[in-house]
């Protein structure tokens, strides 16, 4: 098999003579129609080229001038300091890019005053002041002294180069910018002109200023040869021929208006046709061969190229189709060889792709399925906050289809965002990579929807998009507002019960406390949290070594009536422990409940009991004495009558004894016996009184209420004191005072007199006591007793003369078991039981104090109607 040899080369060598006829017929319209085109168009080009160089170095010179004429203007309005002076002149110096010297000279007498030098000739700043410039032509011109003018070439005697100056006029003085004719001729090569071009600046007199090619620079032209550029006194642009040092140039000349200057533009001769001569020649050459191989070459070459490109379209769509296995036809040349390799490697790439076309298809189509049928929605949002793609999810809890979403942004749906605020939130994003916050969506329908955002920020592509998860936290928020609810609830329950409930950890420590607890101890909440049980509640460091068994053995332990001092004042307290186990922490929960007043009501009721026991034995006593009493008081009634009564029995049983009834009486009224049988019948009568109130007081009855006189029952109470008092001999009661202030106004009140009775003989007895420990004194002991109306009330006051109470005492006096008498004297009881029965049985008021003068008075009202239920 031959070596195949280059596409290139072979299908150049096939169409080479059918290129060449069109070559050929172009020529020679090019020959015949463009030449005298071609010439002018040089002419164009050379003018143009001219005019962008003059006009480049006016835009130069003028840009220099406008920076000369600022610093002027500058300096004649400050009047600047000779040091900042030459620091502003070196500063418009710079490199010498531009001026290489700038320097203010004095008028008239043209000495330099100060001077700014390019970076690289500072050093000679002071060679240079008060140099002498005399010999300069163009400080003689009147003209600089009204307008900036530029000089003509000289010898620079500041930098002794060829240059141009600038000169600006100042108040007194003038200021001078050089700028030297090789920076000009730098800035002219630098110019964009096509290389072989000869660019020449001409001063007035005709030396080359400036030089693209850096050759002729500093010579003298002679003006004679070049192009005129003014005709008949006016300025025109000359393009003709011109011969410059023995060489044929065509060229065009401009002037530049500022200075004088002209701009010479110039091209050989034989660089300006040469184009066209290269072209005769080859067109000449090719010409012949070209007319006998283009028509063969070209019919043959095309059919083989039209066939190998059929078959290879053929083969390339089958590839397309889906045949990758192919052979491929035999070719000479290296491209179509290449080509058959290329193929059929794409064809295997196609084959890869495609199967790995339709696994990523099936796993994209899996993904897209879950994201769409995930419980959560997700956004995908761009930089601009528009929606770009969204899951059914998503478009289902805001109640809009996935096709309205796209074409909406996020603050269609949420308020919270705006365009004033994006930017700050993208922001955000993009510094974090991720955010989580709450927010509110506004649904289609109106609703608006809680959700939670975790957004994250993603790049692909060179693209930036932001993932985000939206999930409706509406059944979170209820729950957690019902759990929050609940805990108020169970938190009020707690606070609200009048047992103290604190909850401690395995280790001790205050896990729940209770208002109760805060109550007793003055220690807030905050305060005991996590705080050891032994610091904050001192009182139950006992029952530490309980809780610790309770936790334990996981059983309830109970220390009842546990007695504590607490405010001066016995307090009884039962203590029970629960174990609690609650998500495997272990701790208990103890309950202190205040027991005193049940405690002291057991007592009160032993003690009731005791009097109960008391009163029926009394009763008993009561009852024994009454029957001989009877007889007594019989036996005396009838001894009356027997003795001093006129009956017939009396008189016939006298005068059988042989007396008579008249010497009888005389004998009695003699021994004084009727008075004797008087006061016999008076004392029975006494005691039957006695007896009878004792009976009704002692006896328990049903509780009956009905309409009692105070005054009467204050009076009943009055007697059996007096009989008390007199059989334990402690002092005599009837020894003291009793005052009764009672109103007829007063009426009956509905009472249980048998209680009412036993308020009365607690107040009165305990005041007979007071008074007598009190001793004998200047003031008998008295009690002033006072029954009064008050309105819807019967108001009773017992006030004594005794010591009195102090303020504590008066404020306590009605407290269960509080009592001033000595230990084994008194049980506290019965002022206590007495303030119940008027309050709570009668519905009635009682208060305690101190007299006027000293001691205590006692206030009882009873309601008239009773007690209300």
């Amino acid at each position: 098999m031959k070596s195949p040899i280059p596409l290139r080369r072979y299908l150049s060598l096939q169409f080479a003579a059918v290129a060449a006829l069109p070559v050929v017929i172009i020529s020679v319209l090019v020959w015949f129609l463009l030449m005298p085109q071609m010439r002018a168009r040089n002419a164009i080009e050379n003018e143009g080229l001219a005019r962008a160089v003059a006009g480049q170095i006016s835009a130069h010179l003028n840009g220099g001038e406008r920076q000369l004429m600022g610093l002027a203007d500058f300096l004649l309005r400050n009047t600047p300091p000779a040091a900042l002076t030459t620091g502003l002149l070196d500063a418009q110096c710079g490199r010498g890019d531009f001026f290489e010297t700038i320097y203010i000279v004095s008028n008239p007498d043209t000495v330099i005053r100060s001077v700014g030098l390019a970076r690289s000739r500072r050093f000679s700043h002071d060679d240079l002041l008060g140099m002498d410039l005399t010999g300069l032509d163009f400080l003689a011109d009147p003209r600089i002294r009204t307008a900036s003018t530029w000089s003509q070439t000289f010898l620079s005697t500041v930098s002794s180069r060829l240059a141009v100056a600038l000169i600006v006029p100042l108040a007194r003085e003038v200021m001078v910018g050089e700028i030297t004719l090789n920076r000009l001729s730098e800035f002219i090569s630098h110019l964009p002109v096509e290389s072989g071009l000869l660019t020449l600046v001409l001063d007035r007199q005709g030396r080359i200023v400036a030089d693209s090619q850096r050759l002729r620079w500093g010579q003298q032209l002679d003006l004679s040869g070049l192009p005129t550029t003014r005709r008949d006194g006016q300025a025109v642009n000359a393009s003709s021929s011109f011969n410059l040092d023995g060489q044929s140039y065509l060229g065009t000349v401009v002037d530049v208006q500022e200075l004088g200057w002209k701009v010479l533009v110039a091209q050989p001769t034989t660089l300006a046709f040469k184009p066209i001569r290269d072209a005769f020649i080859l067109i000449a050459l090719g010409l012949g061969v070209a007319l006998v191989l283009a028509l063969a070459v070209a019919w043959l070459q095309a059919g083989g190229l039209s066939k190998m490109f059929r078959l290879y379209a053929e083969q390339s769509r089958r590839i397309a189709d889906g045949e990758y296995g192919l052979t491929w036809p035999e070719s000479k040349t290296v491209e179509f060889r290449n080509l058959a390799d290329n193929l059929d490697h794409m064809a295997i790439m196609v084959q890869q792709r495609e199967k790995q076309l339709r696994e990523n298809e099936a796993r994209l189509l899996i993904t897209q399925f879950s994201i769409d049928r995930a419980a959560i929605g997700i956004y995908r949002l761009g930089p601009d906050a528009r929606i770009q793609e969204v899951n059914e999810s998503a478009a289902r809890m805001i109640g809009y289809t996935r096709e309205e979403l796209s074409s909406m942004t996020v603050f269609d749906i949420d308020p919270a965002l705006n365009k004033e605020n994006w930017g700050t939130a993208w922001q955000r994003l993009q510094v974090q990579g991720s955010d989580i916050f709450e927010t509110v969506h506004h649904g289609k329908d109106g609703r608006r929807i809680p959700v939670e955002i975790y957004s994250n920020l993603l790049e692909y592509g060179g693209r930036k998009y932001a993932i985000v998860f939206a999930k409706d936290s509406t059944e979170r928020k209820k729950s957690e507002e019902e759990l929050r609810r609940l805990r108020n609830y169970l938190s009020n329950i707690i606070d609200s019960m009048p047992s103290i409930l604190v909850a401690v950890d395995r280790d001790g420590k205050v896990t729940q406390w209770n208002r109760k607890a805060e109550q007793e101890t003055e220690i807030d909440r905050d305060t005991a949290q996590a705080q050891p049980l032994a610091e904050v509640f001192p009182r139950l460091v006992r029952e530490m070594d309980c809780i610790k068994t309770s936790i334990r053995e996981r059983r309830v332990i109970r220390d009842p009536k546990v007695s504590s001092r607490h405010r001066d004042e016995t307090r009884y307290e039962d203590v029970t422990i629960f174990p609690l186990v609650t998500n495997g922490v272990e701790g208990a929960v103890i309950r202190v409940d205040d027991v005193t007043e049940r405690v002291r009501l057991e007592e009160m009721i032993i003690q009731n009991e005791k009097m109960l026991s008391v009163g029926g034995l009394a009763a008993g006593m009561a009852h024994e004495i009454n029957n001989p009493l009877a007889g007594i008081l019989q036996n005396a009634s009838v001894l009356s009558n027997r003795l001093t009564g006129d009956l017939p029995a009396n008189h016939e049983a006298a005068e059988a004894s042989g007396t008579t009834m008249t010497a009888i009486r005389q004998y009695l009224e003699l021994r004084k016996l009727p008075d004797m049988l008087e006061n016999i019948r008076r004392s029975g009568s006494l005691a039957a009184t006695i007896v009878k109130n004792m009976l009704s007081f002692a006896r328990k009855g049903d509780s009956i209420v009905s309409s009692h006189d105070l005054c009467s029952l204050l009076d009943q109470s009055l007697d059996l004191l007096k009989t008390d008092y007199d059989m334990k001999k402690h002092y005599d009661f009837k020894k003291i005072e009793i005052v009764r202030e009672y109103e007829d106004a007063a009426s009956p009140v509905p009472c249980e007199a048998s209680k009412i009775q036993q308020v009365f003989i607690n107040i009165l007895k305990n005041g007979a006591e007071a008074m007598a420990e009190r001793g004998g004194g200047a003031v008998p002991p008295a009690f002033c007793l006072r029954v009064r109306d008050d309105g819807q009330w019967v108001r009773v006051e017992i006030e004594d003369n005794g010591p009195g109470m102090d303020e504590v005492t008066c404020r306590r006096i009605f407290e269960p078991f509080f009592t001033t008498k000595p230990v084994g004297k008194g049980t506290g009881l019965g002022l206590s039981v007495s303030y119940f029965i008027v309050t709570e049985g009668h519905g009635g008021k009682m208060g305690a104090y101190a007299a006027e003068g000293g001691g205590t008075r006692f206030v009882i009202r009873m309601p008239k109607a009773g007690k209300t239920q």
